[in-house]
């Protein structure tokens, strides 16, 4: 047996919610992923986000943060074997948030975010 952390995600318009939950599978159990697919939660948030990547990061992780105007108002760096993204919101005002986050130049998602 192995463990798997999974997430369901409902998507409404421009809103996502994401259930986070782990399970124990047998090791022949073929699991496949929705191809560039980074999970997020909780969304919308008050506050901190998480972002799950497939794999720990190769490289660094650059994740940026714009407002509606394309302005990036954050930015955060996260080293090479990153998996979890911790990302604070906590300080911006409310509104919709467009987050990049990107690993060795390349765009890996576009993420919006609601922070209320």
């Amino acid at each position: 047996m192995k463990s798997l952390l999974y997430s369901i995600l409902l998507t409404v318009g421009f809103f996502t919610v994401t259930n986070i939950a782990s399970a124990q599978i047998a090791e022949d159990v073929t699991i496949n992923y929705i191809e560039n697919t980074l999970v997020t939660y909780p969304n919308p948030t008050n506050g901190m986000i998480h972002i799950l990547l497939r794999e720990s990061a190769s490289r660094n992780v650059l994740v940026d943060i714009m407002d509606l105007s394309g302005q990036t108002v954050r930015s955060y760096t996260y080293p090479t074997g990153s998996a979890i993204l911790d990302v604070d919101l906590g300080n911006l005002p409310f509104g919709l948030y467009s987050i990049n986050v990107f690993e060795a130049g390349n765009v890996l998602e576009n993420i919006k975010v609601v922070k209320y």
